[in-house]
């Protein structure tokens, strides 16, 4: 049941993720006048102070990447409010950094890469990515016990690399790059520390087309108002001690935002969290025990902003909360992908952390007043 649940959730997910790259893709017909093959390689390091992973480091993790990524080429606005990004996806195979108890890792992430700078022979990027992991070993209690990292073979992936590079022939690139990684499954089953290598890369880059002429076109005028919603979002979160169920996080969210730019909003909200995985360890007492006779209601309040890609939008928030039974910290926050399917509607995800450490993963649907 919960591997199959983990799988519903992480289909869904994907399928966010997948969704404005394959409708932006369609909306043009010269898809195949406008691809880009890349090859990428990453090493890096993880935190080797962190005591859950101190165990299992044996090695530095290092991954290859395969990608394929379309140019826009400005014939819908938000392209050319954006600078004109590439929209791709990445194949990337390789070492977790931990070969005896973690193994080897595969994932596939869609992607949207955007423009920093650009020149004539020189630019800079910065891509986004979300899409899901599969990590070759597990914990096991009797064969993988020292692997507190992760608890399931199918995980969510998320990267983000800052890129720079140069044209060396007409038609190919080379560049380097630093890039964050992370590798969890959102709590849904225990453990669930997950994976966040940083790594250095380098690759080169291929162009399948030859220099493709930008579209540009005058842009509407922004009205600058502030819009209400309402969000309803769940999650899947098993609860410590190990081998205990899966519960389900009910999360709904009132929000308040301002468009201050074509690619921008700032705002913030309420906060309310049914989390029935809550529970405090009890001490001083003769078994490994744990109470949550408590109230699992938190209550907290946000400040939010997003950064705008036409129909696609990427949602943070940093979170206090004012009522919460089972404290953990103060504070937390929250990184997304979210998707305008009508004037009012949109879906969703976005993963919970407290500092960086992930608390779960919620998806669920949002409508504009």
């Amino acid at each position: 049941m919960r591997d199959f649940v983990i799988r519903v959730f992480l289909v869904a997910f994907i399928y966010l993720s997948n969704i404005y790259f394959v409708q932006a893709q369609e909306s043009s017909p010269d898809l195949g006048q406008r691809l880009s093959i890349g090859l990428t390689g990453y090493y890096g390091f993880i935190d080797p102070n962190l005591a859950d992973l101190a165990y299992v480091l044996d090695s530095r993790p290092w991954l290859l990447e395969l990608s394929v990524s379309a140019q826009t080429t400005g014939n819908k606005s938000w392209q050319q409010l954006n600078g004109y990004p590439e929209l791709g996806v990445a194949l990337l195979y390789g070492n977790s950094g931990s070969q005896e108890y973690i193994g080897h890792v595969t994932a596939l992430v869609p992607y949207i890469q955007f423009p920093l700078f650009r020149s004539s022979r020189f630019y800079g990027n910065f891509r986004v990515g979300m899409g899901a992991a599969w990590v070759e070993k597990i914990f096991n209690p009797q064969t993988d016990y020292k692997n507190l990292i992760i608890g399931s073979h199918l995980n969510f992936c998320a990267n983000l690399m800052a890129s720079a590079g140069m044209q060396v022939l007409p038609r190919t690139k080379l560049n380097i790059g630093l890039s964050l990684t992370h590798i969890s499954n959102g709590s849904m089953k225990l453990p669930n520390y997950g994976l966040n290598p940083v790594s250095i890369s380098a690759g080169i880059t291929y162009d399948l087309h030859p220099q493709l002429k930008m579209i540009r076109t005058p842009i509407p005028t922004l009205e600058k108002k502030w819009d209400f919603f309402i969000y309803v979002l769940a999650a899947f979160k098993e609860s410590y001690p190990l081998e205990s169920p899966v519960y389900l996080v009910n999360i709904v969210n009132l929000e308040a935002m301002k468009d201050f730019s074509h690619t921008g909003r700032f705002g913030g909200g309420i906060n309310l969290t049914y989390d029935r995985a809550l529970s405090k360890e009890e001490f001083n007492t003769p078994t490994y025990a744990f109470d949550g006779s408590k109230l699992k209601l938190e209550v907290a309040l946000y400040l939010a902003y997003e950064y705008v890609a036409g129909d696609l939008s990427f949602p943070v928030q940093l979170g206090c909360y004012v009522f919460d039974q089972y404290p953990v910290s103060a504070f937390y926050e929250t990184a997304g992908i979210k998707y305008r399917i009508s004037k009012h509607w949109n879906v969703g995800g976005a993963v919970k952390a407290y500092l960086g450490h992930g608390d779960f993963i919620q998806w669920g649907f949002g409508y504009k007043f």
